[in-house]
Order: C-alpha cells, then sequence, then structure tokens
C-alpha cells in the first residue's frame, strides 16, 4: 500500500489531477504510472465520476443500472426524434419530376455518413473500473449502395411537385463586407477602412443537368463516360448523393442552384453524341504576299462582307500620277514582262525600255476598275525587290523579260 501511495502521490504531482483520478488510472493500468499517465493525457475531458471505483455492493449496483439507462436513452430520444421529424414534415415537399441537389441533401445521407466513419461505442467495467471501447468503423457504402441511394431519392423527389423559384434562399455573400483596420507603425496610426457600399449578391440562375445511368458507367450531360470502378467517379456519385455540385463536372458556379434529373438507361452501352458540324469561317483575311492596312484593322471598318478582302481607300502612296494609257514606241527596244496581281491573275505587257515603273503602274490601274483607288507597291520576285522609285526606267531597273508582283498594301 505504500508503494501505491507513493505512486498515487507521484501521479498527482506530475498531472495536477485529484487523488482519486489519479487512483482510478493507476488501478486500471495495473498500477503502471507511465501507461497511466498516458492515458489520463489522450482522455483529458473524461468522465471521472463515473469511472470511479463503489465501496458498496449496492452502489455499484446503481451505478450500471445508470449505465443502461444512458445507453438505452439515445436509441429512443432518437426514435422520438424522428417521430417529431416525420410529424412535422411539411405536407407539400418538392413539386415536379427533378430532383434538386436539396432533395439528396435532406434524407440524412450526413447521419449515415458520420456513423460509417465512427464506430459504435461499448462500455465495459469491473468491480472497480469503468472503460469505454469504440468499435471498428463501419463499411462505407460502395457504388452499387450511392447509385440506389441516388435513383430512391429521385424517384421520391420525381413523384412530388416542383418548387418555385421563390421558394428558394435568398443568395448570401461569400466574402467579407465589413470594415477594417490598416496596421500602422510607430510613426503612422492605424487607420480604420470603412466598409464599402456593395449591392446585393447576385443571384445565379437555376442550372438544370442530366445524370445518366449506363450499363457500363454514367455520364453528366453530353460529357464523356465515367466508369463505376473509377475513384474520380465514385467522389462525383458521393458528393451528388451528399447534395452537393462538383464545379467542374456541372459546369456550374459556386452558390448556384442545381437541378439533377436523372435518366436510367442501364440496358444501354454508352454511345457518344454525335459532333456538332465545323462552323465556317466568319471574317476577313488578308491576300498572299500583302499587308493588312491600317484601316482594316480598326473596329470602324464595318462595311467588309465576311470572308472578303480589305481594301483601302487610299491612292498612289508616293502620290506620283499615274499614266493613263501606255505608248509602245515599236521602232524602239521592247520587252515583255508578266504581271502577277494581288488577286492572282497574271497579265503579260510589253514596254519600251524606257518606260518607267511608274508606267506599269498605269497598265495596272487602266487593267481593272477600281485598281487606281488601291494601295499597292510592285516588287521583284528573286531576289524580292520593292520598287519604290517609280521614276526609274525598266532597263535601269532589271526588268527585262522579268516577272513583276503587286503587293497590296
Amino acid at each position: 500500500m505504500t508503494d501505491h501511495a507513493e505512486l498515487i502521490a507521484n501521479f498527482v504531482a506530475v498531472v495536477g489531477a485529484t487523488p482519486e483520478q489519479a487512483e482510478f488510472y493507476l488501478e486500471a493500468n495495473n498500477w503502471n504510472i507511465d501507461t497511466a499517465m498516458s492515458n489520463y493525457y489522450d482522455e483529458p475531458n473524461a468522465d471521472i465520476a463515473s469511472r470511479t471505483a463503489r465501496s458498496e455492493a449496492s452502489i455499484e449496483q446503481e451505478d450500471y443500472s445508470e449505465i443502461e439507462d444512458d445507453l438505452a436513452s439515445p436509441s429512443m430520444s432518437s426514435t422520438a426524434a424522428g417521430k417529431r421529424k416525420a410529424t412535422n414534415a411539411p405536407p407539400g415537399g418538392r413539386k415536379g419530376g427533378i430532383a434538386t441537389l436539396r432533395d439528396f441533401s435532406k434524407d440524412g445521407t450526413d447521419d449515415e455518413s458520420s456513423e460509417d466513419e465512427e464506430g459504435q461505442n461499448y462500455f465495459a467495467g469491473g468491480e472497480k473500473s469503468g472503460v469505454m471501447l469504440q468499435g471498428p468503423p463501419g463499411k462505407k457504402k460502395d457504388t452499387n449502395d450511392i447509385v440506389s441511394s441516388l435513383l430512391k431519392k429521385a424517384a421520391e423527389a420525381g413523384s412530388r411537385p416542383h418548387p418555385d423559384d421563390e421558394d428558394d434562399e435568398p443568395p448570401k455573400a461569400t466574402y467579407f463586407t465589413g470594415s477594417g483596420n490598416r496596421l500602422g507603425s510607430d510613426e503612422i496610426p492605424s487607420v480604420v477602412v470603412p466598409a464599402t457600399e456593395s449591392g446585393e449578391p447576385q443571384r445565379l440562375e437555376r442550372a438544370v443537368r442530366t445524370l445518366t445511368f449506363w450499363r457500363n458507367g454514367f455520364s453528366i450531360e453530353d460529357g464523356p463516360l465515367i466508369a463505376f470502378n473509377d475513384p474520380a467517379g465514385r467522389e462525383i456519385l458521393s458528393a451528388v448523393d451528399r447534395g452537393e455540385a462538383p464545379l467542374k463536372v456541372m459546369n456550374v458556379q459556386p452558390g448556384q442552384s442545381v437541378d439533377v434529373r436523372v435518366a436510367r438507361r442501364e440496358s444501354e452501352d454508352y454511345v457518344p453524341p454525335p459532333k456538332a458540324p465545323p462552323k465556317p469561317f466568319e471574317g476577313t483575311g488578308n491576300r498572299l504576299g500583302g499587308l493588312p492596312s491600317a484601316g482594316s484593322s480598326s473596329s470602324g471598318n464595318s462595311g467588309i462582307t465576311p470572308g472578303s478582302f480589305p481594301s483601302s481607300g487610299g491612292s498612289n502612296p508616293t502620290n506620283v500620277p499615274a499614266p493613263l494609257r501606255v505608248e509602245v514606241d515599236p521602232s524602239l527596244p521592247t520587252t515583255s514582262i508578266q504581271i502577277r496581281l494581288a488577286d492572282g491573275s497574271r497579265m503579260v505587257a510589253k514596254f519600251n525600255h524606257t518606260h518607267t515603273v511608274n508606267d506599269i503602274r498605269g497598265y495596272i490601274n487602266a487593267s481593272q476598275v477600281g485598281e487606281a483607288s488601291r494601295s499597292y507597291i510592285l516588287q521583284t520576285t528573286f531576289p524580292k525587290t520593292d520598287l519604290t522609285d517609280l521614276s526609274q526606267t525598266i532597263k535601269d531597273a532589271g526588268l527585262l523579260n522579268a516577272v513583276v508582283l503587286q503587293r497590296l498594301l
């Protein structure tokens, strides 16, 4: 007994417990002070009074009766609570053949999941000690159980009337809207920043998504097939069963209400939806070898027909007047020049060696209506050189029997 008293005194001195608590933990751990202190720290808030030893048999019998009453009371209270819940349930319920995520979350899924995660508590006790034991965690739902739960909830919600939008809860702000303090320093005092006035949170339109169960998996809207044995798919179904909408999969925003329509096609394999036909090109383009003009890229150029090529209202950039007609003197040396226009057409024209680059421009302007109003420049093919000197003769420019390109500006 002297050793026990010394152990009790050491236990009280170390952990600061009462002698009764110290005796209880030491007795429960066969007077091993290290194990007793470890158990004490693991359960610092345990109810010690219900575990202390009793010296008389009548008191022990009374304590066991109290424990039995405590064990019976949760089931009785839960049953009564269930009856009260059933009695107070509104007769209306949902309206329509659509199950919302709110319906999925109202069927006690949270209670079931918490019971699965935590094992049942058991109480055991001897003549001078009592111990609470926690059983192993319950079996979690597999994918088949989740699918059955979703189908059951959808069937129950489908037989009720559909709710109006007015029944929805008003949107709540998801961000802080109060005032704050800007921290200062020894030289600068703190400053109170008042709250800014902001409008009411925007009410998001209710989204409708279709959850289809196939023989080999499930899909949401026109999305890809998700296999039942896929861990990611199980997480998606579990979230929907809890009344939560996966934002990425459902393509919704945080706080947005979602109506989930459940379709059963379990006798069919998943068939990908047909691809949408490609849309035709809509917009403006540039001719090959040409540069877009400054006016064509501006927003004010609304007169361009989709698919047409931009044009410029400017004339000769160098302000050199183009000749109205090109006169060829057969008595003088002549040459043939192939002209490739910007629209892809080709022309072959004869010039005297004394004609200038500006004469070539005049020939092009006279060949087609509207060419004189277009801004362009002439180039050689190889090496590619811009013919900017319009007064230079064809011979001096090296254009005898050459190819000249028209490039739009």
